[in-house]
């Protein structure tokens, strides 16, 4: 197993408003393998699962969550840029992004600026305001694999 597994994790820990009970494990996961073996084995045992970000506006009952929450770990945190490219993990913060394209003086992440998640990790920042949605910034995204219940799905 590829991450670390916490029982009883007070969920108070990770998130922004600092409130929230325990869940019944709490898993950083650092692959894409090791996730996919997780939830199918969630599926398989009907156990609850749910995946959360940096904790930014989460709302969490002080009774907690009865099952396991997962935090995305190291290979969800990588990012590269090759031929123009910026190959982006979910767990990567969208600042860190902006931040890079700045630095090198490449185009394109302008619209990210005003992001009103920008401090999020790139997938929620992007799916919650709507830059796939609506236009605004999807013209650069041309690939991106999205993880469902049931299958890996990929869009281009």
């Amino acid at each position: 197993f590829d991450g670390e597994v916490f029982e009883m994790e007070p969920l108070s820990a990770h998130t922004s408003y600092k409130i929230g009970g325990p869940a019944s494990f709490f898993v950083y996961i650092n692959s894409l393998e090791y996730l996919v073996k997780l939830i199918e084995e969630c599926k398989l045992h009907d156990v609850d699962w749910t995946i959360i970000g940096k904790g930014s506006n989460l709302l969490i009952s002080d009774n907690g969550y009865r099952g396991i929450v997962i935090m995305l770990g190291r290979d969800f945190k990588k990012f590269s840029f090759a031929n123009n490219v910026y190959t982006v993990g979910a767990g990567v913060a969208l600042a860190r992004i902006v931040n890079d394209a700045f630095r090198n003086a490449y185009s394109g992440f302008e619209f990210a600026v005003g992001l009103r998640s920008a401090s999020s990790y790139c997938a929620p920042a992007f799916f919650n305001n709507n830059v796939v949605s609506t236009g605004e910034g999807n013209e650069y995204i041309t690939f991106f694999t999205s993880f469902t219940t049931c299958c890996f799905s990929c869009n281009s």
